[in-house]
């Protein structure tokens, strides 16, 4: 997971992943997740409550 594994900057985990703009990522992430990309990535809590 790109988010866990890795320095990348929100913005370039969006472009590797297809997306043109990092607010379409973010809107489909917090769609999908329920949170910010930014929020899952720095708050270890959320990933247990998701998984």
């Amino acid at each position: 997971n790109l988010l866990l594994d890795s320095s990348l900057s929100i913005k370039e985990i969006a472009t590797r992943v297809g997306y043109a703009r990092q607010h379409e990522f973010n809107r489909m992430f917090n769609r999908y997740m329920g949170m910010a990309p930014s929020h899952w990535r720095s708050d270890p809590l959320s990933r247990i409550k998701e998984s």
